[in-house]
């Protein structure tokens, strides 16, 4: 029954032993007691035959212990099963752990290898991360022993053979550099680098240690830090959660060779914050400032550092004594603030501040020649910018003229201004209501305005209409002869402005306006319009004569007394000098102009010019220098009318600004020439003589070839002449002395000669 029971149940598995034995012995005892061996029960059983009471009670009974079997048998596979699940389920856990263990084992072995390969580089001890490196390889299992070991076996020397070479280099090349040549510390260390144009390298030795630089650790590791210095690294230093300025700045700005290369390293990467921020540490330290200033406009990419040293040269030009000291601030000056926009407007801000106090020239000075040199760096738009630093709370009237000065002064760039730009200023200098005060005077005052009006009113190549001769002449005479003391709203400082009417009698129109008190000019003080009327009168006439001098036509006596009553005045001259230098100093108007006068009328004008304004004497001296070039030597006879006038100057007393330039021209000029020159300047000239005025002449006379040989019996006077030279540079101390040649060049142009000379 059991197993029935098991292959209704579809079991796969055989009864147990002890239901076998039930079931046998079942079976035996029916068999006994039927006297057949079949199953109890069956159809044609003595059971059914002989017994039919009580078989079916024992057959029931059967039925029962096979159906409670049965269930024992379910219960048993099912508890079977569920342990054979639950092993394989064992099973697969621990073939994952093996291999997750196994992927560890592997990375961890992969890691510790790199690490090893690391220590075994070539000086690897040497690195700066190097003690990081061991404590992952620690960490990664690896064996102390064995790193120790992997250092010492892969450790070279690189570093100690350099300096070792550097030092044997030092020693070979001690005796062959100039002491000039010595490195020098701190800003200019850079300076020493090895030149591509020397044609040496860093094997070439000589070459390096000539060029100025030692080479040593240091000079190689700034090499190294300027080659791999990133800025982006130190990005994020200063940021909310970063790390702040690194521990060793600190120590790299305390010695010099570090601040270098930090000042390098700034000219370069100019939006690095490490390197403002150790600039400014530098600047706190006392006494940096010169040094870090000394670097040049490099640094002036950082707007903090621009202001500290914008201030400290401004505290230095105001207490400067000298007019050199200035100029070197000056054009320090110009080079750091015309670096970008915004340092340029920051410096005219400041600069236009200080101008406006009581003894503010010198910095009103100061921004003039900062806005000429940014215009010539970046072009008209300078001038654009002019109008944004007019003082602020003035009437409305002054932005008008700045804005329209701005487009003047821009548009000149290029060629002439706009005539109607010159009519709408002449109209608010010159108004036409009685009683309407026109803009500070101080506005034309400007060198480049008056630069522009003189350009345009004494320009022999233009022919210019009536009513623009009378805006250019009187916009000149207002700024050249207007005295206005009226003082700007707010009382910030003295604004000259005047304008006299533009039509009827001036000598009238000046006595009313200085008898009216100014309206839109603010608070008190007098307007001096006295001279404004005779200037622009001199300044037509003198325009009219620019245009008749550079005719070849003899000169009208009126002409010079013309010539000479205009020159009185500065603007005039000035005016003058300019019309002849912007013709003279043309190559083309001397091939194709003729000039058949030995003296034509403007080397008239010229000389006239000398004794009456020393202060344009500079000008004069560049237009000969110009005026001679163009000409080169195709006029013997006009180049030596332009020397006369040389020789008129050493006679006004510009004896070494003479002699500085004959010594640049004589290079390329007509040996002739130069000794007409010469002979010229000695004749003006007297000894004793002081020894750099006996050294620029002797160096003249040799180039000129001058021989005492050379010169005849007529020459008397130019005989005369090297004698007295000669005699008189036997008394002067040359410092340093004459060298062989000169001193035996000398003792040929001497009468003292010896003997079979």
């Amino acid at each position: 029954m059991a197993e029935a029971a098991g292959a209704a149940s579809g079991s796969p598995h055989p009864a147990s032993s002890g239901q076998q034995q039930q079931q046998q012995w079942s079976s035996d005892e029916a068999g006994d007691e039927g006297g057949h061996g079949g199953p109890p029960g069956a159809l044609g059983s003595p059971v059914h035959q002989f017994s039919p009471g009580h078989q079916p009670q024992q057959q029931q009974a059967g039925q029962e212990d096979g159906q409670r079997t049965m269930e024992h048998d379910q219960l048993d596979h099912g508890a079977f099963e569920e342990q054979q699940v639950q092993q394989d389920y064992d099973r697969i856990d621990e073939g994952a752990d093996d291999g997750s263990a196994d992927a560890a084992a592997a990375e961890q072995q992969r890691r510790l290898n790199e690490l090893e390969a690391q220590l075994r580089l070539p000086d690897a001890v040497m690195e700066p991360g190097i003690m990081d490196r061991l404590r992952d390889y620690v960490m990664a299992n690896g064996h102390p022993q064995a790193a120790v070991e992997h250092l010492t076996d892969s450790y070279v020397g690189y570093a100690q053979m350099a300096s070792l070479v550097c030092r044997w280099l030092k020693m070979v090349e001690e005796d062959d550099v100039p002491a000039s040549t010595a490195a020098i510390p701190g800003v200019s260390a850079a300076a020493g680098a090895v030149s591509p144009a020397d044609g040496n390298t860093a094997a070439g030795g000589r070459g390096q240690a000539a060029a100025g630089r030692e080479l040593d650790e240091p000079f190689y590791l700034r090499q190294l830090a300027k080659e791999r210095f990133d800025p982006h690294y130190f990005a994020t230093v200063f940021t909310s959660g970063g790390s702040g300025a690194p521990q060793w700045l600190s120590g790299l700005i305390a010695e010099p060779e570090g601040r270098s290369l930090v000042y390098e390293l700034a000219g370069k990467y100019k939006n690095s914050l490490l390197l403002n921020f150790a600039i400014h540490k530098i600047l706190m330290q006392p006494g940096r400032e010169k040094e870090v200033a000394a670097v040049g406009a490099s640094l002036t990419g950082y707007f903090g550092v621009f202001h500290r040293l914008m201030a400290a040269k401004l505290r230095e030009a105001a207490a400067a004594g000298d007019e050199q000291a200035l100029e070197a601030l000056t054009r320090s000056l110009k080079e750091d603030a015309c670096a970008s926009q915004h340092t340029y407007v920051h410096a005219q801000q400041v600069l236009g501040e200080l101008a406006r106090h009581p003894h503010g020239a010198r910095f009103r000075r100061l921004s003039q020649e900062l806005e000429e040199h940014a215009a010539a760096l970046h072009g008209p738009l300078v001038w654009k910018m002019r109008q944004w630093f007019v003082e602020p709370g003035q009437p409305e009237q002054h932005y008008t003229v700045a804005g329209l000065l701005s487009d003047v002064l821009a548009s000149s760039v290029s060629g002439a201004p706009p005539a109607s730009e010159m009519g709408k200023l002449y109209r608010l200098y010159w108004p036409q209501e009685q009683g309407q005060q026109p803009p500070p005077i101080a506005f034309l005052r400007h060198p480049r305005v008056f630069d522009v009006l003189l350009q345009g009113l004494f320009n022999p190549a233009r022919q210019l209409q009536p009513e623009t001769v009378q805006a250019y002449s009187g916009l000149l005479a207002l700024a050249a002869a207007a005295d206005d003391r009226r003082q700007l709203p707010g009382g910030s400082g003295a604004a000259t402005a005047a304008a006299p009417g533009s039509d009827g009698d001036a000598q009238e129109q000046q006595q009313q306006q200085q008898q009216q008190q100014p309206q839109d000019g603010g608070g008190g003080g007098e307007l001096d319009l006295s001279a404004v009327a005779a200037t622009r009168a001199a300044l037509e006439s003198a325009a009219e004569l620019a245009q008749r001098v550079m005719q070849d036509q003899k000169s009208r006596p009126e002409d010079l007394e013309t010539a000479a009553a205009v020159l009185e005045y500065p603007c005039c001259a000035a005016g003058l000098l300019r019309a002849l230098g912007a013709q003279l100093t043309r190559p083309e108007y001397w091939q194709t102009a003729y000039h058949l006068l030995k003296s034509p009328p403007f080397l008239s004008i010229l000389s006239l010019l000398v004794p009456r304004q020393p202060a344009l004497h500079d000008s004069l001296l560049r237009l000969l220098g110009g005026a001679l070039g163009a000409l080169g030597n195709s006029n013997h006879d006009m180049a030596k009318g332009f020397l006369s006038i040389a020789v008129q100057l050493v006679s006004a007393g510009r004896v070494f600004e003479v002699l500085r330039w004959a010594e640049e021209w004589k290079q390329r000029a007509d040996p002739s020439l130069v000794r007409h020159l010469v002979f010229g300047i000695l004749e003006v000239s007297a000894p004793p003589y002081s020894p750099d005025f006996a050294g620029s002449m002797l160096r003249i006379m040799m180039s000129a070839g001058i021989r005492r040989q050379r010169l005849s019996t007529r020459d008397w006077a130019i005989k005369a002449l090297l004698d007295e030279f000669s005699a008189a540079c036997a008394q002067v101390q040359f410092k340093p002395p004459l060298s062989a040649r000169e001193a035996q060049f000398l003792q040929d142009i001497s009468a003292d000669r010896p003997p079979g000379y």
